[in-house]
């Protein structure tokens, strides 16, 4: 059963409302950075292995909090 924003305010679930909303916006934020590193892993030409190991943990942590 899910909750819409209708039944959140009926039924006064404010706090989970708002839980679920950071926790969209932070999944957001790290999906956004992990596009950012996967672009940087190949520049100019060279594999970079940095921004590779920041892709594959914030794959992993933007899958944990979806």
């Amino acid at each position: 059963m899910g909750l819409s924003l209708s039944s959140v305010l009926h039924f006064r679930y404010y706090r989970i409302g708002v839980l679920v909303l950071f926790l969209h916006d932070i999944s957001d934020v790290i999906l956004e950075f992990t596009k950012l590193c996967v672009a940087f892993k190949s520049r100019g030409g060279k594999y970079h292995l940095v921004p590779d190991i920041f892709s594959i943990v914030g794959f992993l942590c933007f899958a944990s909090l979806w």
